[in-house]
């Protein structure tokens, strides 16, 4: 059986394996990247761990007048954390969905939901009625959409 975490991003049904998840909280303040890639916010300190906070809505669009909003102003969002291989993200979501639960294996996601810039994040798709819920490989989500590895490094002591 394959648990995702769901939530939505400018109306789509995204997902990842649930066991990436670390926590969900509104409370978030965010210190700015200078020189960072559009989608980065910047790190949020999650006691003492720090996260790169990436805005899902500029990542999955490459719209990066949506990346302008910021983590202490009082637009609604939600920041989900999750630990990759490599990082710890705080990806910042419109709305937080459901687990899903199944024992199918994922199929390819048809073309016309694939027209986001960022469509090299996508890794398979469930037909969930009425949405298709997109699966998203958490450990590219920094990575640029042309290199595989990300100028953004965190040491921590």
């Amino acid at each position: 059986m394959d648990t995702f975490f769901t939530f939505t991003v400018n109306g789509d049904l995204l997902g990842i394996p649930a066991d990436r998840v670390i926590e969900v909280s509104r409370e978030t303040e965010s210190v700015r990247i200078p020189g960072a890639p559009p989608f980065v916010m910047g790190l949020i300190n999650l006691r003492g761990d720090l996260a790169v906070a990436i805005d899902m809505s500029a990542r999955v669009s490459g719209n990066a007048t949506k990346a302008n909003r910021h983590l202490d102003s009082k637009e609604h969002h939600v920041c989900v954390f999750v630990r990759t291989d490599h990082a710890f993200l705080g990806l910042i979501v419109d709305e937080l969905g459901q687990l899903f639960v199944t024992d199918q294996a994922p199929v390819a996601p048809p073309a016309h939901e694939l027209e986001m810039t960022a469509s090299h994040l996508i890794v398979g798709a469930y037909a969930l009625k009425p949405k298709i819920l997109l699966l998203l490989d958490p450990e590219r989500l920094l990575y640029d959409d042309t290199s595989a590895t990300t100028d953004i490094e965190l040491k921590t002591s």
